[in-house]
């Protein structure tokens, strides 16, 4: 009696792929891809590994959100309060109270400024101290707002369709009859890449002259990258 002969032999897999039809996908050198798999890893020999998943949780809760670290410190909103996970991964209150909204964050030069749309301060030393009053005419501290980045010795905070920005060198300090723009809708991304802080709305802006101008510019995908960091006094 005849013996079946197979059609092929796969001896590993090269990955998933989930966009051509699974009839279509033929191995080639004992090896093919996956048309379906969740929560499984390739080795560099090609075998499929089931994942590990996640381990023991380091802070138990509810309401844990805006999570954020930049390798010395890092930060998260737990319920109606900031905290800082410790190395031991404990957690100390920063400040309780700040509500149950987004936290979002920048660093410059060691100094973490934050806001989520209600408070705006800074972190210095695990320790959070809210932007003076300046105690000057048409001058208040820096408005707070639901995005928030540092560009070319200002920070900037867009609250809504606007974008505030700070006195140079002085980002706790804003002008409030002139150190702010507004945009057609509200902006959900602010980022700066090179030399062009981009302000997301409908439309991407490039600001010039300590952004007391706008003009357009084409809509791209950017790769993000490092800010230089400056010494500034909040």
């Amino acid at each position: 009696m005849p013996q079946t002969q197979p059609m092929f032999e796969i001896r590993g897999f090269r990955g998933k792929n989930n966009v051509a039809d699974p009839a279509r996908i033929l191995p080639s050198e004992g090896a093919s891809f996956l048309a379906e798999c969740r929560d499984a890893d390739i080795d560099d020999e090609l075998m499929v590994h089931k994942r590990a998943g996640f381990g023991s949780s380091c802070v138990s809760g509810s309401g844990i959100h805006s999570l954020w670290s930049n390798g010395n410190i890092c930060l998260f909103v737990q319920g109606p309060d900031l905290k800082r996970l410790n190395p031991d991964y404990t957690a100390t209150t920063v400040l309780p109270g700040v509500g149950p909204a987004r936290m979002v964050y920048v660093e410059v030069a060691g100094t973490v400024c934050l806001t989520n749309g209600t408070v705006i301060g800074y972190v210095r030393e695990g320790a959070f101290t809210t932007f003076p009053d300046p105690g000057q005419k048409y001058k208040t501290p820096m408005i707070p707002g639901h995005l928030i980045e540092y560009f070319n010795g200002r920070l900037y905070v867009t609250r809504d369709n606007e974008i505030w920005f700070s006195d140079p060198m002085a980002l706790g300090r804003t002008d409030e009859r002139r150190n702010f723009k507004q945009l057609p809708s509200r902006v959900t991304l602010l980022c700066w890449h090179f030399s062009v802080l981009s302000p997301f709305s409908s439309h991407f802006f490039k600001p010039h002259s300590y952004l007391t101008k706008f003009s357009s510019c084409p809509k791209h995908h950017w790769h993000g990258v490092e800010s230089p960091l400056q010494s500034i006094n909040p």
